[in-house]
């Protein structure tokens, strides 16, 4: 260099005065992306997953009210049970006769001839008393049960009680044979 030449400087302390506004503009890129990033990463990690936790709370609730109702409607399950049961022979011993062809055989022989004082079934064995019939009758009453297909023997015990209008009356005990029995569980269903 001569003497009298100026010195051209571009620089300054060894930076390069080009490269200040290049670092901010990366500086500031990399912190809209970061808050991009952020932002999506609390939508999808954060807000939907407590979009998908309130929809799933919301939906317990509800089928936690369908199950209070269904067990409510159902908490008398049990006697509705031995209701049906009643009535369909379910749980009960088969080998017991139909009680409605026991009324029936009531009906046929025994109302009709007789003044039935009371009339009891256990198990296989039907009880009867009767007032008010005499040796004939009480005859022709056992003739018409020994005949019927449900009944395997008739014993008679006259007591010696008179009724209300001074007639015997007279204890019948039937025994039912096989035939009267359910033919099988759920016969009547």
């Amino acid at each position: 260099m001569k003497r009298y030449e100026i010195a051209s400087k571009r620089e300054v302390n060894f930076l390069n005065t080009g490269e200040k506004a290049s670092v901010c503009l990366k500086f500031s890129a990399a912190l809209i992306l970061l808050t991009v990033a952020a932002v999506i990463f609390s939508e999808i990690a954060v807000s939907g997953r407590l979009e998908r936790i309130a929809s799933a709370e919301a939906e317990l609730s509800s089928l936690t009210h369908e199950l209070l109702e269904i067990k409510r409607e159902c908490a008398d399950s049990e006697k509705i049970k031995a209701e049906y049961d009643r009535y369909s022979y379910r749980g009960f011993d088969t080998s017991l006769p139909d009680r409605l062809e026991v009324f029936e055989l009531l009906e046929r022989d025994v109302f009709s001839k007789a003044e039935v004082q009371n009339a009891a079934i256990l198990g296989k064995t039907l009880s009867i008393t009767v007032a008010g019939l005499d040796l004939e009758k009480m005859s022709e009453l056992i003739e018409a049960l020994e005949a019927d297909r449900f009944v395997e023997s008739v014993a008679v015990s006259t007591e010696a009680v008179t009724g209300l209008n001074g007639s015997t009356v007279t204890k019948i005990t039937v025994s039912l044979n096989e035939d009267a029995e359910v033919a099988e569980e759920g016969a009547l269903e």
